[in-house]
């Protein structure tokens, strides 16, 4: 407190060489600056409370211990919710993880179901195709539906021998105009081919 007091007088000092060098009226305000000051001095002595000198440092001690307790509690706090915060993250990142693994099996079951079903659908195409053949070549081999081209084409990619492949040709061109012979030699022609 004592300090305090010296301080106000320092103040009342200064301000009164202040208006001292400012003007001509300035040595009247400092002479009442100075006979203010002892009043002022006393009337601060007496506002303030006699306190011992070691009750302000104990206090201030207490001030400063709490604040480094409030602060521990703080950093204490923000590490908790650091874990915190770095699990939900590492829980977030393991879900997403986790979906994007199903997701993509499932892309490829998907896929793979896909393919499978286009592979049985191109079978079946490939099935009927060769059903639609085999019932257009042996309508060509009836005499209602004979198509000499047709015929001609069928006894040139069959596995038979060259030479009966000849004679089978000659003979279906001879008879392509005679429906009786033509119904011989398509006759002899499926028996060759095993179309009966």
């Amino acid at each position: 407190m004592k300090n305090l007091i010296w301080i106000l007088v320092a103040v009342v000092i200064i301000g009164g060489g202040y208006f001292l060098i400012m003007g001509p009226g300035s040595v009247e305000v400092a002479e009442d600056a100075v006979e203010a000051e002892p009043v002022v001095a006393a009337e601060a002595e007496e506002e303030a409370p006699a306190q011992p000198e070691t009750d302000v440092v104990e206090g201030g001690v207490e001030v400063m211990e709490e604040g480094n307790e409030a602060a521990a509690e703080a950093a204490d706090s923000a590490g908790e919710l650091t874990e915190q915060a770095a699990d939900g993250v590492s829980d977030v990142a393991k879900q997403a993880q986790e979906s994007l693994s199903d997701t993509v099996a499932e892309q490829e079951s998907a896929t793979e179901e896909t393919v499978a079903e286009t592979a049985e659908a191109v079978e079946a195409t490939d099935e009927a195709t060769a059903l639609v053949d085999e019932a257009k070549a042996a309508e060509a081999l009836t005499v209602e539906g004979f198509d000499f081209a047709k015929v001609t084409e069928m006894i040139d990619n069959s596995d038979l021998a060259t030479t009966q492949k000849l004679a089978l040709a000659s003979a279906v061109e001879q008879a392509q105009d005679n429906p009786e012979l033509l119904n011989a030699a398509l006759t002899q022609l499926r028996d060759a081919l095993g179309m009966q």
